[in-house]
């Protein structure tokens, strides 16, 4: 995501409970923001490790499978979940053995050289490199005779490839075989594990961001960076899926616009008492609150009459992590 971002306030200024908008609106939080969100959280589609006890619980209970698991109480990935619905939602330790086998025969094979004892793999007329380039040579003759003739290739100097589970001899310059060559050059040559890895995680639930304005989407990331840092509650990539989709609907350029009983009042469905997506929401505001070294909590106490000559006394170390600070009231001298 690019860091040039627009520091101007929306319109009516940010409203959080007392908030300067002159101050604030005019590019003093987000100067803090672009300092504070870190680069691994500074992307337009935010998939998070796959280890992380924040953001997910276990993988898919497939044992080929590494994929993160999405819906707890399943236990399955969102392609295997989809399989699991279309069989009709069987009993599902006894889906489980069908399902793996299924695994396995979906798995793409390279096809290999036409040549008999070839195991490179075919690039052209069904023929590896090396052979084509020989039938090339020769002038092209009948294609079934002049396999049938040509002696089967030692394997003493021959090695796999490395791509994951694939049978075919490699080619020596980047040891892939030559589908899985053209594949990961197609990829940009990336680290090797580092693409078998992202290739094996590709269905792990994710939160696109990319319909947010710039500085929304820079205060959405730094909720989930709090979330990560605080360590102290399961963050579901669906909940926050649904948390970015009311705040684009909501049609604000940034949380603070609304003060959180505008919020809270917003995301309240039916049976979403204390929902993780309106929870998400919530303390993001109080974290980007924080963040700006504003007290929410005494604007919050001293708006109610029963509340005037109470000194609130918020404890900010709370606040820092994303979650809303606590607090104690003393009476006023």
């Amino acid at each position: 995501m690019s860091n040039t971002l627009s520091g101007g306030t929306a319109a009516g200024g940010i409203r959080a409970g007392g908030v300067d908008a002159a101050r604030f609106g005019a590019g003093h939080l987000l100067e803090r923001l672009l300092s504070a969100v870190r680069p691994e959280f500074r992307h337009d589609i935010f998939i998070p490790d796959p280890d992380s006890a924040v953001f997910f619980t276990a993988t898919c209970a497939l044992p080929s499978c590494p994929a993160a698991i999405r819906r707890t109480r399943i236990g399955l990935c969102e392609r295997h979940h989809a399989w699991w619905k279309q069989a009709g939602r069987p009993d599902l330790p006894g889906w489980l053995g069908l399902a793996e086998q299924r695994l396995r025969a979906e798995v793409p094979e390279v096809p290999a050289c036409a040549v008999g004892g070839c195991n490179r793999a075919h690039r052209r007329s069904r023929l590896c490199v090396r052979h084509v380039c020989a039938w090339d040579r020769a002038g092209r003759p009948d294609w079934d005779h002049w396999c049938t003739e040509q002696p089967a290739p030692s394997p003493v100097n021959e090695s796999g490839c490395r791509f994951p589970a694939c049978p075919r001899w490699s080619e020596p310059t980047t040891g892939f075989c030559a589908a899985h060559r053209r594949r990961w050059i197609a990829a940009g040559r990336p680290e090797p594990h580092a693409w078998f890895d992202q290739l094996a995680h590709s269905l792990d639930p994710r939160v696109d961001l990319r319909g947010l304005e710039p500085r929304l989407r820079l205060e959405v990331q730094y909720g989930l960076q709090c979330r990560h840092d605080a360590a102290s509650r399961l963050t579901r990539m669906i909940r926050v899926t649904t948390a970015v989709r009311l705040i684009r609907e909501a049609g604000v350029a940034s949380l603070l616009d609304w003060e959180d009983e505008r919020w809270h009042a917003y995301t309240l469905r039916p049976n979403s008492v204390g929902s993780a997506y309106q929870s998400f929401i919530l303390d993001t505001c109080a974290a980007l609150r924080n963040l700006a070294g504003v007290d929410p909590w005494q604007q919050q106490y001293l708006r109610f009459p029963r509340f005037r000559g109470v000194r609130v006394i918020c404890d900010r170390r709370a606040g820092r992590d994303g979650r809303r600070p606590r607090t104690r009231q003393v009476r006023a001298r």
